[in-house]
This record gives C-alpha cells, sequence and structure tokens, in this order.
C-alpha cells in the first residue's frame, strides 16, 4: 500500500505553474490501479491527515469492518432527494420527457401515500400493502412496480443500498381474456367516429389514424413541422419529440391536407397544432 499528496503541476503560457489545492493518490494492496482525488485544502498538512483518513476508511471498507460511506451518506437522506438525483439522471441520459414524468409522478405519489421518509422505510412488504388497497388495473399496479422497482436498481448501481428487495416481488397477474381482444376499427367505423367528434378533436383523429403518430406526439405537433406546401404535404417530425428518438416524414392524405390547412393561423404560424 502506498499514499502521498501532491500538486498537480500544467504549463501555462509555456511556463509550469502547480496548483493550490492539494491532491492525494493512495493504492490499496490488491488494487489495479492507484485512486486520485483532490483533498480540498490549500494547506498540505491538513491534506496529509485527510488522505491518512481516506485510505483508513478505504482499509476497513475492504475488510468489511463498516459499511462504505455511500450507504452510510445515503441511510440518512430523505427518499425524495434520492428521487430528486434518479430523476436528473434520467434526465441527462436522454430518456423521453413523458416517460420521466411518469415515473416521476408514480414515485412521488408512492413515496407520499406509503410514507417513506428515509431509505430503510422502502421496503417490500410496504409496498405490496399499498398495492392491495388499490382500486386500479392490474397494469396499472405493475407500472408502479417497474417504477419501483427501477429506482431501487438505480439505488443498487450508485451504491446507496446493497440489495434490490423489489426484485422478489412478483407483478399483479392479468386476467385472462383482459388483453389481446383489441382490434383495429374498421374504415367505416373511423369515419363515424371522425364525423361524430368535434371539428379539431376529429382532426386529431384523422391524423392518429392516418400518421400513426402518438398522443403525446400529437401534443408536440408544431406548426413549423406541417409542410402544406411541399409535393407531397407532410408532417416532418423531429426526433427529439419522437419516442424513438428517430426523425420522420409522414405524408398526409388530400382530407388532412384540406383540414389543416382551414384552420391554419397563417403562413409564418408557430407553435402547437392542437392542446
Amino acid at each position: 500500500m502506498r499514499q502521498f499528496v501532491f500538486q498537480q503541476k500544467r504549463k501555462r503560457q509555456g511556463k509550469l505553474t502547480k496548483s493550490r489545492i492539494w491532491y492525494g493518490e493512495y493504492k490499496l494492496d490488491g488494487d489495479a490501479k492507484p485512486t486520485r482525488l483532490s483533498l480540498k485544502t490549500t494547506d498540505k498538512r491538513i491534506a496529509e491527515k485527510r488522505l491518512a483518513e481516506i485510505v483508513h476508511q478505504a482499509e476497513r471498507e475492504r475488510a468489511n469492518l463498516v459499511l462504505p460511506r455511500t450507504l452510510v451518506d445515503a441511510a440518512t437522506k430523505p427518499v425524495s432527494d434520492h428521487i430528486d438525483d434518479y430523476l436528473r439522471d434520467l434526465r441527462s441520459t436522454g430518456r423521453a420527457k413523458e416517460y420521466t414524468r411518469q415515473v416521476s409522478a408514480r414515485l412521488r405519489r408512492l413515496q407520499a401515500e406509503i410514507g417513506w421518509k428515509i431509505l430503510k422505510d422502502m421496503t417490500p412488504e410496504s409496498f405490496i400493502a399499498w398495492r392491495d388497497r388499490q382500486d386500479i388495473s392490474p397494469t396499472t399496479k405493475n407500472h408502479f412496480h417497474d417504477a419501483v422497482r427501477g429506482f431501487a436498481n438505480w439505488l443498487v448501481d450508485r451504491r446507496r443500498i446493497e440489495v434490490n428487495l423489489f426484485l422478489s416481488i412478483k407483478r399483479t397477474q392479468i386476467p385472462k381474456g383482459s388483453r389481446g381482444n383489441h382490434r383495429s376499427l374498421s374504415v367505416d367505423e373511423v369515419r363515424r367516429l371522425i364525423a361524430a367528434a368535434p371539428p379539431h378533436r376529429g382532426l386529431v383523429y384523422l391524423l392518429a389514424v392516418t400518421t400513426g403518430l402518438r398522443h403525446v406526439e400529437l401534443k408536440r405537433l408544431n406548426w413549423l413541422d406541417v409542410r402544406l406546401e411541399a409535393n407531397p404535404p407532410h408532417i416532418y417530425f423531429p426526433g427529439e419529440s419522437a419516442k424513438n428518438k428517430r426523425p420522420s416524414t409522414l405524408v398526409l392524405t388530400e382530407e388532412a391536407v384540406s383540414q389543416l390547412r382551414s384552420i391554419h393561423p397563417s403562413a409564418l404560424a408557430t407553435g402547437c397544432v392542437f392542446f
């Protein structure tokens, strides 16, 4: 095992300079490479003391004499703060806004209604008891299960808990016959649905059927992406608005073009088409 403190050196305008902050480096027996970190002080004696404490803690963790610092710190941190960190990580990794919004809503509801204050309160038993009290569909119950299980997986990855106990919970069974019986509407049924709906709502249904855009994607549809004067008229759907993150060009039917032109506010229109 070796350890030492140092000041980083770098060249600036051709001159070699030292950092004011002291850094530390140590390598425990069995480590493949050394660990280097900032000691956040300009005093060498304080830096040496801090590094000695860090090395001592690392050696005790290696010998399983104490819990890792990340577990100790996480144990007293409010669950709501952990959820904030998790959602921030989802956004930074490019997860869809709607997915992140749904995960946030489900985790916030679980945390509030079950009364999870700190991580030790997050038990499988408390979740199962909450789930049994809910008058919601089996599919929705599984959505909440997936949300808390994904959150717990993230906590394990960040070394905030040691094991994901929610993996042992069985998913809610969906009764036979409650799924797999969906069918597409016939052309006549689609036309009757559109005719019976208010004008703007009918256009939403028409675009959903003829372009395949989802409800959330239609909410994001902007006039700038509706190319009515192109040949052929189409919608250019940018990747950042799509669920699969891929841009697409969706050709419009004559009926859709006619209805869009009837509500088009101006040649330089911007903003959302619906909602």
